[in-house]
């Protein structure tokens, strides 16, 4: 049987040898241990790992940090954007229109999905339900 990774964006950092304090406010609290050696030792759910210069650091989608090898990363990920949109939106109690230059993804998904999701809408701040607008 084959699989394919899922496309879930994660958030990385390369670990140069000379970006401690990059990878420190990328890793919040979980900051690593700079071991002497011009590695980090990261605190995973495994267990602690080494990260040497030329790995990233990796923030999963339940915010856990690892190390990943620079080659492996490079094959397995790429740099991903969050898509924009340029849409008008009319609000059904003030009727104003909005014009709205971006749109982040979970709005996107929320509104291609039918899931329920509400705007308040910024000129009479009256919440909108998406699924009741023609989209």
């Amino acid at each position: 049987m084959k699989y394919i990774k899922k496309p879930l964006p994660i958030d990385a950092v390369k670990w140069t040898g000379h970006n401690m304090e990059q990878i420190i406010n990328f890793m919040g609290d979980n900051h690593p241990v700079f071991d002497g050696n011009n590695n980090i030792i990261i605190k995973t759910l495994e267990g602690e790992m080494k990260a040497s210069p030329g790995s990233y650091v990796l923030r999963g989608l339940k915010g856990e940090y690892y190390p990943c090898r620079g080659d492996i990363f490079e094959e397995t990920y790429e740099e991903y954007e969050e898509p924009t949109f340029n849409y008008t939106l009319e609000c059904p109690f003030c009727e104003l229109r909005t014009e709205v230059t971006e749109r982040p993804q979970p709005f996107y998904d929320a509104i291609r999905n039918k899931y329920k999701y509400r705007l308040v809408c910024a000129h009479c701040g009256k919440k909108i339900d998406l699924d009741s607008l023609d989209t």
